[in-house]
């Protein structure tokens, strides 16, 4: 939030540019999590944005703290330099995060190395299941496993080579064979399957992808029950959750006895999450 706040409100950037920027570097970035957050710090729901001075720096994280920066400010001075147009000047800047530094390049594919598949000869007559970036849980019960990178997805939103790495490995560890490409392409050899069972997601991308296939797909199931009806807030959501599910709230201490306390509030992201994000298993939400 820090981040975001600098490079939106005294940077100028626009909030867009670095949500983008940022999500292809989160080893478990999610696209709405990661997006929401970027602008609810640049205040797009209201008209105050989310601001922090070198005073909030120095009570939660002194190793970071840099008296006489840009930074070392009131919030009134600091309100003021957000709602003027004009980015501070770049000598003021650097005292903040230093000498420039090039960022790690994007890619829009895995680098690691796979080995060809024949998938036509993989999936002809047999129980197919198909895991995507967002599904990597336990190994599901069929016949095959083809884990999917749908590409067009990855031209618009590149991934580091530490993500691509991270999620290559954990797919590779549940997967009989990676597809790596447009997944309209994979449409005819799966038609030769016996049987295909893909579980959807909420990603934008995948989840168009997977929809277009002719297969049906698995509901993933989800751990919070929706909401009757749209809730404008994260509070209203979760009164309606306490009330559905209190067993969420309940959480043992170590004598034996459970207190009852909300779970930990991440910001925006959490609030879009909770009230209609996508639903990851434990093992999905780490890739």
């Amino acid at each position: 939030m820090w981040l975001a706040s600098y490079c939106v409100h005294l940077r100028k950037i626009h909030w867009r540019t670095g949500a983008d920027w940022l999500y292809g570097h989160l080893l478990d970035g999610d696209l709405a999590c990661n997006h929401l957050s970027w602008q609810w710090v640049a205040g797009t729901f209201s008209s105050k944005p989310y601001l922090f001075n070198d005073a909030n720096v120095a009570r939660f994280a002194p190793a970071l703290s840099l008296p006489g920066s840009l930074l070392d400010r009131s919030y009134d001075e600091l309100a003021m330099m957000a709602a003027t147009p004009a980015a501070p000047d770049a000598t003021a800047t650097r005292r903040v995060f230093g000498p420039e530094c090039p960022s790690p390049r994007l890619l829009s594919r895995t680098q690691r190395f796979l080995p060809p598949v024949d998938f036509e000869r993989l999936a002809r007559d047999r129980q197919v299941a198909l895991i995507h970036p967002w599904d990597l849980g336990p190994r599901p019960q069929a016949d095959r496993v083809i884990g999917v990178f749908h590409l067009p997805f990855h031209a618009r939103f590149p991934w580091s080579a530490k993500r691509w790495d991270f999620v290559t490995r954990r797919m590779s560890r549940l997967c009989d064979a990676i597809w790596v490409g447009d997944l309209a392409l994979l449409a005819p050899i799966l038609a030769r399957a016996r049987s295909v069972s893909p579980r959807t997601t909420h990603h934008p991308g995948y989840a168009n992808a997977l929809a277009s296939l002719p297969i049906r797909l698995t509901v993933t199931p989800s751990w919070r029950p929706p909401a009757p009806d749209p809730t404008h807030s994260f509070s209203a959501y979760l009164r309606h959750l306490r009330a559905v599910r209190p067993e969420l709230f309940a959480h043992p201490e170590p004598n034996g006895r459970r207190l009852h306390r909300p779970p930990p509030h991440r910001g925006p992201g959490a609030r879009h999450c909770a009230g209609g994000g996508a639903s990851l298993t434990p093992a999905a939400a780490r890739s």
